[in-house]
C-alpha cells in the first residue's frame, strides 16, 4: 500500500480487540471441487483495485469512523 499510495505508512499499536481472530486456516479447496470455483484476481491486484476505489470514492469514504 505504501508503494500504492507513495506515503509511508504511520503504524499505531493499539490494544488487541477480543473479537480478533488469533489465526485464520481458510481454504478454498472445498469452494473449488464443489463450486467449480477459481481466483480470477491475485492479491497484488486486488489490493491495487481497493486502493483505486477508494481514492475515487475518497470524499465520502474518508467520512467513514473506524476505531
Amino acid at each position: 500500500m505504501e508503494v500504492l499510495l507513495g506515503k509511508k505508512a504511520v503504524i499505531k499499536y493499539i490494544p488487541r480487540h477480543p473479537a480478533d481472530a488469533d489465526a485464520n486456516w481458510a481454504n478454498v479447496d472445498k469452494a473449488r471441487r464443489l463450486l467449480g470455483w477459481e481466483q480470477q484476481v491475485s492479491l497484488d491486484d486486488g489490493i491495487a483495485a481497493l486502493v483505486n476505489w477508494y481514492l475515487e470514492q475518497r470524499s465520502w469514504a474518508s467520512q467513514v469512523l473506524t476505531p
